[in-house]
């Protein structure tokens, strides 16, 4: 499968803010430790909770980076392009699209391709558009009849109606 670049930027900004926050944490819930060891040095006690604390902070960090990758079973790849045999067949059967905008095109076109229903998110994830650019376009074409939108647990399957479309 082939990724965008702004999706692999995505996911390292992701984990460098994940690395951030536990810093911060460590930070936040070791305030008496460092305060200690300003103004009486370095103890015993204040060196072990150090240690202690970096230690689970690793292992914060290392599962959260890890837990970025992960996806629900329910979600699946979804490829990027198309084989240029494949794009050619696709052609010739697709609805002429002109009359929708660019982003009304990715979307439908995206469908097309992925038996007429895919998750909101795999929208989101294969384009460079932002979720509420997504949402937006999406109620668009859901007022224009081509596209339905069903909640299922926490995310959207949306629904292409290849009959308006011809």
């Amino acid at each position: 499968m082939q990724t965008s670049r702004s999706q692999e930027d995505l996911a390292g900004t992701k984990n460098r803010y994940v690395i951030l926050l536990c810093m911060l944490i460590l930070v936040i819930l070791n305030t008496n430790i460092i305060t200690s060891l300003i103004k009486r040095g370095p103890t015993f006690w204040a060196v072990t909770e150090i240690i202690r604390m970096l230690i689970f902070v690793s292992i914060g960090i290392v599962f959260g980076t890890l837990g970025f990758g992960t996806k629900s079973k329910k979600q699946v790849d979804i490829p990027l392009n198309l084989d240029a045999d494949e794009s050619l067949d696709s052609l010739e059967d697709s609805p002429s699209l002109d009359h929708y905008n660019a982003s009304e095109q990715f979307i439908i076109e995206f469908l097309l391709e992925n038996e007429n229903k895919c998750w909101q998110s795999d929208i989101v994830k294969n384009s460079d558009m932002t979720k509420s650019k997504i949402s937006r376009t999406l109620s668009s074409l859901e007022s224009k009849g081509l596209v339905s939108r069903v909640r299922d647990g926490m995310g959207n399957r949306v629904i292409l109606d290849v009959s308006e479309l011809f």
